[in-house]
């Protein structure tokens, strides 16, 4: 379209420019309809303007900066997993299982130990030794693999023991120190000749320098009558190990020991429960007490408690495990043998073997012995002892008289 210059009238035939083509003037803006349907030609004839591009693949080859990762903290060395051990001590200091007592069809109750000699003819004391003396004592027992199994025959059929056993002779000096008996060639001979309860084994340190400890622990609770003058002649050793290993109810032997003897029971390793029973009587219901017999305590039964009582170790299905000792439980009994009282001293039944002394009702008689023997065998011979009863009765009296 032709446009003209306003300054020097020249028609320029390009529309499309803004100046004039020989004086340069600018060309004037139209205001008339054909100016605007022109601008507006111009516009949508004008090419757009171009947008930046970006090579992607360009753009992917720039460097960035590493993200900042903070730094792990330090780690010690790696070490292998540590076994766990137990601290002696601190199972010392836990607390002690309590003793309890059941008359007839009454659920147990729990007593002091304290009060354990006012329900039962015993008395229960903890950390008799010192605990080095003690757990020195238990491992020597544990390394001792001479252990024997008993026997005893009933209706013609033998059976053996639930325990292992063993014997050792000790002897209290002048000074107050204990020294072994027996042993070697003298065990030997013993062990030859097949008997089981006349095997002796020589006590090593450790049980003589227990046996100090254990004789002022029993002459401390003993009753008046064996006040300061008691001494053990014998240690008799029961090895449990584990739960099924027991003993039933059963009262010693009073032809060694004599009338109302003292036993003292020494417990190493493994806690068993320890009971003591009393038959129901005219004027009293049964009674069974029981005292846990743990690592390094003792028990010791006195009075009338093998006349009247039985005790036992029952059998269980689970025995709490010991640092040391694991399930095996160790009990050293020491008793003093009486000479006066002993099977040689005693009359024979018709049998012609040593007869045994016992006691029903306070009447203290001499029956056939039937201990490892076949008890269809037994005989029936019966005699009171007159000795025994008079043993008896004054021991009584004195410890009555306080």
């Amino acid at each position: 379209m032709v446009w003209t210059c306003h300054a020097c009238t020249l028609e320029n035939e390009n529309d499309a420019y803004l100046s004039c083509a020989v004086c340069g003037t600018t060309r004037a803006a139209e205001t008339d309809d054909a100016g605007d349907s022109r601008k507006r030609q111009r516009e949508e004839t004008a090419p757009a303007p171009r947008r930046p591009t970006f090579d992607l693949a360009q753009l992917g080859k720039r460097p960035r900066a590493a993200p900042t990762v903070p730094a792990p903290p330090p780690t010690a060395s790696p070490r292998a997993p540590s076994r766990p051990s137990f601290d002696l001590g601190r199972l010392r200091s836990l607390p002690a299982r309590p003793c309890t007592v059941r008359d007839g069809d009454a659920p147990p109750r729990s007593v002091a130990d304290a009060e354990v000699p006012s329900v039962a003819p015993a008395h229960i004391v903890r950390r008799v030794l010192p605990p080095a003396l003690a757990d020195a004592l238990l491992r020597k027992l544990l390394a001792d693999g001479d252990w024997h199994r008993g026997t005893w025959t009933v209706g013609g059929k033998t059976s053996v023991n639930a325990r292992r056993t063993r014997s050792f002779r000790i002897r209290m000096t002048g000074g107050g120190e204990f020294e072994a008996l027996g042993g070697g060639a003298d065990a030997q001979a013993r062990e030859e000749n097949g008997s089981s309860r006349a095997r002796g084994y020589a006590a090593c340190p450790e049980l003589l320098e227990a046996a100090r400890f254990v004789t002022a622990a029993a002459r401390e609770v003993a009753p008046r009558s064996w006040k300061g003058n008691w001494e053990p002649t014998v240690a008799f050793g029961n090895r449990y190990d584990g739960g099924q290993e027991h003993v039933g109810y059963h009262s010693d032997f009073l032809m060694t020991m004599g009338p109302r003897p003292i036993i003292a029971g020494l417990s190493l390793g493994a806690t068993r429960e320890f009971r003591l029973r009393r038959e129901a009587t005219d004027y009293a219901p049964s009674r069974v007490v029981c005292m846990p017999a743990e690592h390094n305590s003792l028990i010791v039964m006195s009075r009338d408690c093998q006349e009247e009582w039985k005790h036992s170790v029952a059998k269980t299905s689970s025995v709490p495990f010991h640092a040391v000792a694991g399930e095996t439980r160790f009990s050293l009994t020491f008793r003093r043998n009486r000479p006066e009282f002993s099977q040689n001293a005693t009359r024979n039944c018709n049998c012609g073997k040593p007869a045994a002394l016992k006691c029903a009702k306070g009447r203290y008689y001499y029956t056939c012995c039937m201990a490892g023997g076949d008890a269809s065998q037994k005989c029936s011979f019966y005699a009171r002892s007159a000795v025994a009863q008079q043993e008896a009765d004054r021991l009584r009296a004195v410890d009555e008289s306080g």
